[in-house]
């Protein structure tokens, strides 16, 4: 019943260090003494979790377990088996979410960040109990800024209207984002888009719990201009011509600007190591945006195929770092989705000097904006 819930403000859920970072963000803006609940699906989350308890930001600190059943490396048994789960999950709902929701609490509103299937869970449950609350969606990087959110299945679609009502189908969200601008391209309802507060000096006064939640020391990159973000999916290395042409790039990169002028950012999950000179960014759970407040970030010059770690100067901080973006080549590995090449247009549509944001077509045009580099120091 209603009446013997308690009364809380808001909860967030998280499946990513990134996701973490902009809840911390937001709690110590805010200060709503908000409960938050991590999806262990990411490495260290569990650790995380534990020093986020220990670091007292959030009233209640909840790791949620989770079981993935499409792990499978045959497409059509990898979706068999997701689809499977989802039905089980939506029929099973009560005893799923029960297992981590905090009991008896009443939620105002619930943060969310994208839609996979343990926050679709707890909307539902929320829904089904009859709880009166608002949900809302807040950046987690480029899958934000996609216009349509909800990429629902038919089967998802039919389960629920089939379990939980017509209503539940369509369940209204706003989005909280740090560029609404990006997204008024694509979302007709822009009074459902509000501006997530910028990171400011606060966050940097603040830096300290950042590093202790993340374990992570801020890297020493003083003195160093060029870095280049490793962003690329193990199914983008599925020739040798596309390891062979990917590490000519980087070999002809760091032979141009010098190796000690570059330091190369791996992904937590990368699949390829680079055959390197330069400094390596050390590896870790943390978001490279941990690292950014200590960062001359107009002055600097990044580098990648995909990745999106790129932008978030832009688009958290505000800063104009020199993007070059290799996803447009004419090239054996990862070319550009039409979702990727919308979003790197957004951001680049959104410097001030649009100069400074570059996405060369082929091997030649890379060489050439090097070399006017070269010239102009």
């Amino acid at each position: 019943m209603d009446d013997l819930r308690q009364k809380v403000k808001r909860c967030y859920f998280c499946d990513s260090p990134f996701q973490i970072f902009t809840c911390m963000h937001m709690e110590l803006t805010e200060n709503n003494h908000a409960d938050i609940y991590i999806i262990n699906g990411f490495a260290a989350a569990e650790e995380i979790s534990n020093r986020l308890e220990k670091n007292g930001l959030f009233r209640n600190v909840i790791c949620v377990e989770v079981d993935e059943w499409g792990k499978h490396k045959i497409a059509p048994l990898k979706k068999f088996l997701q689809n499977l789960q989802i039905a089980y999950s939506y029929f099973n709902i009560d005893h799923i979410v029960q297992k981590f929701i905090i009991p008896n609490v009443q939620y105002d509103e619930m943060y969310f960040s994208c839609h996979m299937l343990m926050m679709r869970l707890a909307r539902l449950y929320f829904l089904r109990h009859h709880y009166s609350t608002k949900y809302v969606m807040y950046d987690e990087g480029r899958g934000s800024y996609a216009g349509q959110f909800d990429h629902s299945s038919i089967l998802n679609t039919f389960l629920v209207k089939t379990l939980f009502g017509k209503k539940a189908a369509s369940i209204e969200f706003e989005k909280l984002l740090y560029q609404p601008e990006l997204e008024y391209r694509f979302e007709e309802r822009q009074d459902k888009i509000r501006k997530l507060f910028p990171i400011s000096d606060y966050d940097k006064i603040n830096l300290g719990q950042y590093e202790f939640v993340f374990n992570h020391k801020s890297c020493d990159l003083q003195g160093i201009k060029y870095f280049f973000f490793d962003g690329l999916r193990e199914e983008d290395f599925q020739t040798e011509e596309a390891l062979e042409e990917v590490q000519m790039w980087f070999d002809y990169i760091e032979m141009s600007v010098g190796q000690e002028n570059m330091c190369l950012k791996t992904h937590p999950r990368a699949v390829k190591e680079y055959s390197h000179k330069c400094l390596v960014w050390q590896k870790s759970s943390a978001p490279a945006e941990i690292d950014f407040f200590n960062l001359d970030l107009n002055n600097l010059v990044f580098i990648t195929i995909t990745s999106t770690a790129v932008t978030t100067p832009k688009i958290l901080f505000d800063c104009e770092p020199t993007v070059i973006v290799l996803g447009e080549m004419d090239t054996a590995v990862h070319k550009f989705s039409e979702g990727e090449k919308n979003y790197f247009e957004g951001v680049q549509n959104l410097y001030r000097d649009k100069s400074k944001f570059i996405m060369p077509q082929s091997f030649e045009e890379l060489k050439q904006i090097f070399k006017d580099i070269a010239r102009n120091g």
